[in-house]
């Protein structure tokens, strides 16, 4: 599942123009750059419990110990980063502590197949947001049904209630009722997805 997501991201991710980076997202207040380099920190803090085994409080991408140390980070423009950063969590998934390991989350423990469904979620909807900044508005297919369906029954398990979402995660919205999964699981994360409507910001 976590592969299929870092798939889905990094397709996104690997359209995205340099004069696109400013382009608001369905996240309230965050740009393509802004939401790229939180994408680059999530994955970075994946790999480090998928490799290392524990994800540390304030993790560093850049740093020596963190988890994309083997990945060419350096002064690269953000999106050749993130989208080299895909790939090494890509290959990561695969391997690491065992779905029933318990690994250490700032402290917390919480098994390892939770963390990689709950990375899952995140890169698979803001893989969604980063599409859906570069068309210009809500008119983006949703995610493939498929991999949404599997990631469903996951989102009351990862995300957190609606007043303790923030801006990357909002309200859910009422979704069709015939509506595919994709759809709904951008519903059930406050995105709409379907006909053409207005731009975001």
């Amino acid at each position: 599942m976590l592969v299929l997501a870092a798939g889905y991201a990094a397709r996104t991710v690997r359209a995205v123009r340099p004069e696109q980076l400013e382009r608001p997202t369905p996240c309230a207040g965050w740009d393509v750059r802004m939401l790229l380099t939180h994408l680059e920190d999530s994955v970075a803090a994946l790999c480090e419990g998928l490799i290392l085994g524990r994800v540390a409080a304030g993790s560093d991408a850049h740093g020596p110990d963190g988890g994309l140390a083997a990945c060419p980070l350096g002064r690269e423009p953000v999106v050749p980063r993130v989208s080299d950063a895909l790939e090494v969590l890509a290959r990561a998934a695969g391997r690491g502590p065992g779905a029933r390991s318990a690994v250490p989350v700032d402290g917390v423990p919480l098994r390892a197949a939770l963390l990689r469904r709950a990375g899952a979620v995140e890169l698979v909807v803001h893989g969604w947001d980063v599409a859906a900044a570069l068309d210009g508005g809500d008119r983006r297919p949703p995610p493939p049904a498929a991999l949404a369906a599997a990631l469903l029954p996951v989102v009351p398990l990862v995300v957190p209630p609606p007043a303790q979402r923030g801006t990357l995660f909002a309200a859910p919205l009422a979704a069709r009722g015939d509506a595919p999964p994709g759809e709904r699981l951008l519903a059930a994360l406050g995105r709409r997805c379907g006909p053409p409507g207005p731009p975001f910001g």
